[in-house]
């Protein structure tokens, strides 16, 4: 079954994140999912479950950490036609809101939408690597 990466990376993560360990501090964390879509209708459900899990980010008081699709336009290079992202202020905000009843809910209600949608998926967390203040 192909969606198992999926289900194991949020059961990871929605463990991980209610430990309330130091690692929900820090820089700003960006996730990003690398997938393919069997069709035009799985991609308008899975566009449909991720706008209802941003409302849930939303309620949380994160609304700019939203997550976003994007496709391939031209050329592509490599096996992935598709990128679904989001941004976090810090750890502590990608925490609370998944570790939200709103999030679980959302999340668990769009589950088997995501499941069924998201094909030969990549996932990694990328913390912000600051630059270097400007010189005076």
């Amino acid at each position: 079954m192909r969606w198992k990466p999926l289900l194991a990376s949020f059961a990871f993560l929605m463990t991980s994140m209610s430990t309330g360990r130091a690692e929900t501090e820090g820089p700003g964390l960006k996730t990003v999912h690398l997938f393919n879509v069997a069709s035009a209708a799985a991609e308008a459900d899975l566009l449909g479950a991720l706008d209802e899990m941003n409302q849930a980010i939303a309620k949380e008081g994160y609304p700019q950490s939203r997550y976003r699709m994007w496709k391939v336009q031209g050329d592509q290079q490599g096996n992935h036609a598709y990128l679904w992202e989001s941004t976090w202020p810090d750890r502590a905000a990608y925490a609370k809101v998944h570790d939200a009843q709103s999030y679980q809910r959302a999340f668990v209600h769009v589950r088997s939408a995501i499941e069924a949608s998201v094909k030969d998926e990549v996932y990694n967390r990328y913390v912000e690597v600051p630059l270097a203040p400007p010189k005076k």
